[in-house]
């Protein structure tokens, strides 16, 4: 991406979301076939998160809002949450099931043509890639949170489930001198192999 500022108009056709989303249903459904390995799965996949965004699992009552979890949203794995929503166009009985044991709301329309809760902090993990307009996801974003803390796959492939790929610039350009670079583990284990940019950027 030689400019990130070209990527602002643009987005792909709904269509070809929905593919994308149906390929990632599949996908997940696939390797989550059983909760409670899933459940662990991503407990232990999570920790990354929680430790380079500088988390605390208890939120204190703070107001969450989680873009494109898939089946196990992280504030699953939180506690004493204050009024938190996840927006999952497709969801999973598996979602369902957190979410109401938690009292989450899930928003199932596209965030694109969501209006955002207003709330403390939107986290954004590994889920630009597989939107139909990442601009205007981060800029919704930064209207309705004082905080945006983000953990996104860069130099990336284009396919079917993946709509874009970003450059560390491309974060630069929207969260500043917060954006971090987390590099290539391909030994990763329960943490992302692939280079991610990340960081957390609060409202002036």
């Amino acid at each position: 991406m030689k400019d990130s500022q070209e990527n602002k108009i643009k987005r792909v056709s709904y269509h070809k979301w929905k593919k994308g989303q149906k390929l990632e249903k599949e996908y997940h459904d696939t390797h989550n076939s059983n909760f409670n390995d899933g459940w662990i799965l991503h407990k232990n996949f999570y920790r990354q998160y929680f430790k380079y965004l500088e988390i605390d699992k208890d939120l204190r009552n703070k107001s969450i809002l989680e873009i494109g979890p898939a089946n196990f949203p992280m504030l699953g794995y939180c506690k004493n949450l204050g009024g938190c929503y996840v927006i999952e166009p497709i969801v999973s009985e598996y979602l369902n099931k957190i979410c109401f044991s938690r009292n989450i709301k899930i928003l199932t329309t596209a965030a694109e043509y969501l209006k955002f809760p207003e709330v403390d902090e939107i986290w954004l993990c590994n889920v630009l890639q597989h939107v139909i307009n990442p601009d205007l996801i981060i800029l919704k974003s930064k209207e309705s949170a004082k905080v945006i803390r983000f953990f996104e796959p860069v130099n990336s492939i284009i396919d079917s489930m993946h709509h874009w790929t970003f450059d560390l610039d491309y974060f630069k350009n929207y969260f500043g001198d917060c954006v971090k670079h987390y590099k290539n583990h391909p030994k990763a284990v329960y943490s992302h192999k692939h280079e991610c940019a990340y960081g957390f950027w609060s409202k002036k």
